[in-house]
This record gives structure tokens, sequence and C-alpha cells, in this order.
């Protein structure tokens, strides 16, 4: 069939196979990490006449796997519990509770509260780290930041912590027998002298309703 001149739009759908047992990893969910990468590309070639170059293209696609294999929980083994954590020093102290376990959807993750701080607090950030291990190579990179506290807040005040997972940075847990990546929060804690209090917390993620 020759077009006519001017545009010519054609639909099609591709249909992905679900996992099986046998080849539990043939699909896995689009993934920009710090060190791995998942992602799929379709590629389009339009062939011309004798002489004419053929006309190629090639677009990454964005792959959400509904289907999982039992290496990434749908669900986690018992309910998200919020987890006390604290951060402490001689002159401050901040308690910060956290979710031990996110689905991807989640919106209010915790919240933060001042104990007491006798130096001033100049920013306190929360980044969302991803542990990556591809057989014996283990690395961790920072994917996502967000400013909770700009400049000193009030003591005793207890500040809600939102975060929205970016999904193309953020996938359901997997840890097989050759590749694991995990999550973690980091709380920064940076005062005006420059000193800083971290905290580092796991966190499973999953994907929302999928059971």
């Amino acid at each position: 069939m020759r077009p006519e001149k001017g545009s010519l739009h054609s639909k099609f759908n591709l249909l992905l196979s679900p996992l099986t047992d046998e080849d539990p990893y043939k699909y896995l969910p689009t993934y920009h990490g710090a060190t791995v990468y998942i992602v799929y590309f379709l590629s389009i070639r339009l062939k011309r006449p004798f002489l004419l170059p053929d006309l190629k293209e090639r677009i990454e696609v964005f792959v959400s796997c509904q289907v999982l294999s039992p290496a990434i929980p749908s669900t986690p083994n018992t309910k998200p519990q919020m987890k006390s954590h604290t951060l402490q020093s001689q002159h401050t102290e901040i308690e910060l509770m956290l979710l031990d376990a996110c689905s991807l959807d989640v919106n209010k993750i915790g919240e933060l509260q001042i104990i007491k701080s006798e130096k001033t607090i100049k920013e306190i950030e929360l980044f969302l780290l991803c542990v990556e291990t591809w057989k014996l190579t283990e690395r961790k990179g920072s994917l996502f930041s967000l400013q909770i506290v700009d400049g000193n807040a009030t003591p005793m005040l207890k500040i809600p912590i939102y975060f929205n997972f970016p999904r193309f940075f953020s996938i359901p847990s997997i840890s097989s027998s050759t590749l694991k990546i995990q999550f973690m929060f980091k709380v920064s804690v940076q005062l005006v002298d420059q000193s800083k209090l971290e905290k580092e917390v796991p966190v499973s993620i999953f994907l929302p309703n999928a059971s």
C-alpha cells in the first residue's frame, strides 16, 4: 500500500508475556538507578524503495509490571509500621518516625519532631537512597532529595513528612541470587556551624494494590 501525502497514524499494541517461575526476571519495571538501569526500547524501521535509505527510530518505552515474581513482594510480610529513630548529639535531639515499608503510591511516610536544638538548624533534608547489588558488587547512590525544614523550626512541633516516590527512579524492592535493589531513607540535619547529623533507615517498597 502506498500512503498518500501527509500524516499517517497506525495504531498497534504490544503484549508482554507474564512472568513465569521458569523465567521470573524476563520482565521487570522500568528503572533508572545509580548504577543499574532496566530500560526497554521500541525500534521502528520504515523500509523505502531501492536506493532510498530506510527511516529508523528508537524510543524508550515505560514498562510497569503488575504480575510479580516471588522475589518481588506484592505486599510486605506484615502491615507497614511507623518506626521511631533518634538523631542525637550533645546539643541537638530530633525524633523521627518513618514507615518501614511503603507502597509506591503512598503520600505520608512519617513525621519529625525537634526535641531540642541549642545550635541553630540550617536545614533538614530527606534523601531516597538505592542500594544496588549485582552479583558481588554493591553500590549505593542518591536518587531523590526533599527539603523538610528550611531554617530553625519550632521545638516540639510535629512536622509531617510527605513524599512522592519518583516512579522513574524507584521500583518494588528486588532480592535474588544475582540482583538486589533495595532502598533507604536518609535524613540529614545541617547546623549553621556546618556540622551534620545523619540517619539512614531501610525501607521496603512494594506495588500499590498488588495482591
